[in-house]
């Protein structure tokens, strides 16, 4: 699965193929401006004898909402980092001029990356002091975080290849990465799916504690999302079992779960359950912030399900 479009507010930054743009929204008047976000000349050393596709992007508002930080990773093994000015007065002139943003910093990563998300942790335990990183999670099943350069600093040097593993799946790739900022207990937490069917619950930024697992797929998980809600203690995952099942991420207990219809081999669209033909797959959800509605799209089909 690709990771190919993502929302900070009313900024949006997208991907197709080997472009990737950002669209700033303005707050202040109905104007948009579209970034283009340039391709890094650095090489991670992947295959790109196909191409050099976007695998995954995500972005970031810093805290005084002037930059959008956004991250991009790609075939080649590269992870790019960009810091977009975001233009809310209505100058055309400034929008023109912003119209191509070239990386601030480019990490070689061990193996492709198809997950990313950006967090705030506390620096040198200081808590009114974040730093801003990249967390990605990659086809052979690690986690790794990524400093993001500030804005303003002059030297990218040293933020360049400066990361840290925060965990890995066995043999296993990652499917899904997500970061509870403020838990129902106070606590951030990072949630991983990967393929052989299970979410892992661990600590964060302190990830070599693990407090538990969401068990109960049965085959790969393909997709995750949680609630923004800090009150609201519940995930969202779905895979190639046809199932969506809904989590207590504190407690580790399933609290829900909605079978999906087979699809019986002789063609017939019955829609009840039966020991033989192909089952559909959910590829994708996603959870409102609230965590009261769950969207789910499906493999070979252009519906989406609300529930």
């Amino acid at each position: 699965m690709k990771q190919l479009i993502h929302s900070t507010g009313p900024h949006v930054i997208a991907a197709l193929n080997e472009s990737a743009y950002v669209v700033l929204s303005s707050t202040t008047n109905d104007t948009n401006a579209v970034v283009q976000l340039v391709p890094s000349t650095e090489s991670g050393g992947g295959d790109v004898s196909g191409g050099n596709p976007v695998h995954a992007v995500a972005s970031l508002l810093s805290l005084d909402e002037e930059t959008l930080y956004c991250a991009v990773s790609r075939q080649d093994k590269t992870l790019a980092l960009y810091s977009v000015p975001v233009i809310d007065n209505g100058d055309e002139s400034e929008s023109e001029k912003s119209k191509r943003v070239e990386p601030i910093a480019v990490h070689g990563t061990p193996k492709r990356v198809g997950s990313l998300l950006f967090a705030r942790v506390p620096h040198r335990g200081d808590e009114t002091d974040p730093l801003d990183v990249v967390i990605s999670g990659d086809f052979e099943g690690n986690v790794t975080a990524y400093p993001v350069p500030p804005a303003e600093s002059e030297s990218k040097s040293s933020f360049v290849n400066s990361s840290r593993l925060l965990l890995g799946h066995t043999a296993s790739m990652l499917t899904g990465v997500k970061i509870i900022e403020n838990g129902t207990d106070g606590k951030m937490k990072i949630l991983t799916s990967d393929r052989d069917e299970k979410i892992r619950v661990s600590s964060f930024p302190d990830t070599y504690v693990v407090e538990g697992y969401l068990l109960g797929h049965t085959a790969f998980v393909s997709s995750l999302d949680i609630s923004r809600d800090k009150s609201c203690p519940y995930c969202v995952t779905c895979g190639g079992d046809g199932t969506i099942r809904l989590w207590d991420f504190t407690t580790c207990e399933e609290l829900d779960v909605v079978e999906a219809s087979v699809k019986p081999s002789d063609g017939s669209t019955d829609g009840e359950q039966q020991d033989h033909g192909d089952v559909d797959v959910p590829v994708s959800v996603a959870m409102s912030p609230d965590g009261g509605i769950v969207a789910a799209i499906w493999n070979e089909s252009s519906r989406v399900d609300i529930f």
